[in-house]
C-alpha cells in the first residue's frame, strides 16, 4: 500500500511534468499569431519570435511577457541546472552537489557567449536541441511505458543509492559491461543436415559438444541456431548443449534451414542479419519462429587458385 506521502510525491512529479506543456503550449501558439500577423520576424534566416510577439502585442502586455520570460526561464533553468549538476556530482565523487551545480552552470554561461557573441553558433546550438530532443524522445516513452507496466511503482530508496556513493540495491547490475552482448551476434551453426529433413537419416544429426557450446557462453553469443534436429545428439539420456546454452539465457533455433546461401554470401563479402520472429505463447518453454535472413552489400567474390 502506498502511503500518502508517496502518493503525493509521484503527484506533484507528474504534474510537475504536465505544467512544462503550458510555455510549449504558449510559445506554440503566439509563434503561430506571429507568422500570421509579423510574417518577417519569422524569417528562417533570422528569426525573431521576442520582437515579433512585442510587435504584435499591446503596449500593456510587455509587463506580463517579461513576468512570464523570467518565471518560466528561471523554474525551467533552475530544474535543468540542478538535475545536470545532480548528474556530474554522480559521475564525479569529489564534487558535492552544490560545488557540481556552480560549476557546471559557470560553464555553460562561458559556453552561451562565447558560442553566441564570439562563434555565432546559434543555429548549430538549435540544430543540437534538436538533437538531443530526438535522442531523448524515444527513452522518453520507454520511462512512460515502464511507469504505466510497473502501475507507478519504483523504488525512490533505491534510486539514489548511486548519490549517496554506495554500491547495491534494486537497480544496481553486478555484472559488468558485456561488450559481445551489445552487439547482439547470433551464432549459425551450418551443418548442411536440412538436406535430409524428412528422412531417418535426419535424426542422426550434428550437434553442439558441451565444450562448444561453454565457449559461445564465454564469447558472449546468446542466441544459437543449427540446421539440424537440435544441438544435443537425438536421442540422448543427457542434453549437455541445451544445459549450458539454456544456464546462460541463451536462446536455441534448430531446424533451420537455407544457411548454405548464407555462407555463400558471407564468401562473397556481403553482409548478413538475421532475425529471429518467435509465435507470442503463454506458459511454453518454446516457440516455433520465422526466422528470416537479410543479405546486403556487393559481392566481393575473391578468386580461388
Amino acid at each position: 500500500m502506498w502511503s500518502a506521502a508517496a502518493a503525493s510525491s509521484v503527484a506533484a512529479a507528474f504534474l510537475s511534468q504536465i505544467a512544462t506543456f503550458l510555455p510549449f503550449l504558449f510559445g506554440l501558439s503566439t509563434a503561430s499569431i506571429i507568422v500570421a500577423k509579423s510574417a518577417e520576424h519569422m524569417d528562417p534566416a533570422a528569426p525573431n519570435y521576442v520582437g515579433g510577439l512585442l510587435a504584435i502585442a499591446p503596449t500593456w502586455y510587455f509587463v506580463p511577457v517579461c513576468l512570464i520570460a523570467l518565471i518560466g526561464g528561471m523554474s525551467t533553468g533552475t530544474t535543468s541546472l540542478y538535475g545536470t549538476g545532480l548528474d556530474f556530482s554522480s559521475v564525479f565523487a569529489s564534487f558535492t552537489r552544490v560545488r557540481a551545480t556552480v560549476f557546471v552552470g559557470t560553464l555553460s554561461i562561458v559556453f552561451i557567449f562565447v558560442g553566441r557573441f564570439a562563434a555565432n553558433l546559434t543555429q548549430s546550438i538549435s540544430t543540437f536541441a534538436t538533437l538531443i530532443i530526438t535522442c531523448t524522445a524515444p527513452w522518453m516513452v520507454i520511462m512512460m511505458l515502464g511507469y504505466v507496466t510497473r502501475r507507478g511503482w519504483y523504488d525512490p530508496d533505491a534510486l539514489q543509492v548511486f548519490n549517496r556513493r554506495q554500491r547495491g540495491g534494486r537497480y544496481w547490475f553486478t555484472h559488468g559491461w558485456n561488450w559481445r552482448g551489445l552487439t547482439a551476434s547470433i551464432v549459425l551453426v551450418a551443418t548442411g543436415w536440412s538436406a535430409h529433413w524428412g528422412t531417418d537419416a535426419y535424426l542422426a544429426h550434428p550437434y553442439l559438444t558441451e565444450e562448444a557450446a561453454a565457449l559461445l557462453v564465454e564469447r558472449g553469443v546468446r542466441t544459437v541456431g543449427i540446421d539440424a534436429l537440435s544441438v544435443d545428439p537425438t536421442p540422448a539420456a543427457d542434453f549437455p548443449a541445451h544445459r549450458v546454452l539454456c544456464g546462460a539465457h541463451a536462446v536455441i533455433a534448430e531446424n533451420l534451414t537455407g544457411l548454405d546461401r548464407l555462407l555463400r554470401a558471407r564468401a562473397d563479402g556481403l553482409s548478413v542479419e538475421v532475425s529471429m520472429l518467435p509465435i507470442r505463447l503463454g506458459g511454453a518453454d518454446g516457440a516455433p519462429v520465422r526466422a528470416v535472413a537479410r543479405v546486403t552489400g556487393q559481392a566481393q567474390r575473391v578468386p580461388q587458385e
